[in-house]
């Protein structure tokens, strides 16, 4: 995070932005030239892809992009070879296309009555949408994601949004005073920022307040090794940012199962989430 920081140089400016480096963990920094808030907390294998049987990295074969139009699904992979298994910028499509095309409802629930891809397995006593038929795949088996994948996924989605808004609070922030918003990381560069808002992992700012990076860390040692003068300014950064420790928050647990839903229970934070649900077609055409 300091070296993210030496690159976006958020502590030199008068506006107050918020920097989320989200990998194996989700670590996230907000403030200005005159303060720093710090938190960090679990949160990438499943924004990452690692979380269903058929999960697996962005290589080829994985189904990368997801697309829903009433019943039926369409999809692409890298590579573009025979799906093999899902990344994560495809399962954060599948569940935000699912989603406004009614294939889960807000709790994540599955509707096996919205398209027959979404079946019994009972294998696992329980249902299933299938992404990819057996004809389809290369491993000649059908490739799903399970009604308990997609719960672990909303345990996950909601730790992130609810790091990002407990550190906001604890610093008196709220999310419409934040003049840009910065993510790291393979997760956000390589997904639909419009698909994360629309599952809520990401606040439904101004898409224009976005910034997104693909490796802070990287470009932060690379200033460093150019000029060493860095070295100090790095030591400087790491005895004035003030850490925050989620656990410690009375509430958190709280917050986060209302985060759980899909993008939350209260509606009214997701404003072009509802007017999406409320008009398909318009949410459709863009994601």
């Amino acid at each position: 995070m300091v070296s993210g920081l030496l690159e976006l140089g958020i502590h030199k400016r008068e506006e107050t932005n918020p920097f989320f480096d989200i990998g194996t963990n989700g670590e996230l920094v907000i403030g200005n030239n005159q303060w720093l808030v710090a938190g960090a907390g679990a949160a990438g294998p499943a924004l990452e892809g690692y979380i269903s049987r058929y999960s697996m990295r962005a290589a080829p074969g994985a189904i990368d992009s997801v697309k829903i139009h009433g019943e039926e699904l369409s999809y692409t992979t890298i590579g573009n070879e025979n799906p093999i298994g899902i990344c994560g910028s495809g399962i954060i499509d599948l569940l935000a296309q699912m989603r406004l095309n009614g294939w889960i409802n807000i709790a994540g629930e599955l509707n096996p009555a919205s398209s027959p891809r979404i079946v019994y397995l009972p294998d696992e006593n329980q249902y299933g949408v299938i992404y990819a038929h057996a004809e389809e795949s290369a491993t000649g088996s059908p490739l799903y994601f399970s009604q308990t994948d997609i719960d672990q996924y909303l345990d996950t989605k909601a730790a992130a949004f609810t790091m990002m808004e407990c550190l906001l609070e604890s610093a008196g922030i709220a999310f419409e005073d934040l003049y840009h918003c910065y993510l790291s990381g393979a997760f956000p560069a390589h997904s639909d920022l419009e698909s994360a808002i629309t599952i809520g992992i990401f606040p439904d700012l101004l898409r224009e307040k976005y910034r997104v990076l693909r490796n802070s860390s990287v470009d932060g040692a690379r200033k460093v090794l150019l000029d060493h003068s860095q070295l100090a300014e790095a030591k400087e950064l790491l005895e004035n940012i003030y850490c925050v420790q989620f656990a410690s928050i009375p509430d958190f647990l709280v917050r986060m199962q209302a985060a759980k839903f899909i993008p939350h229970t209260d509606m009214n934070r997701f404003p072009s989430v509802q007017q999406k649900l409320s008009n398909p077609d318009c949410g459709m055409d863009k994601l």
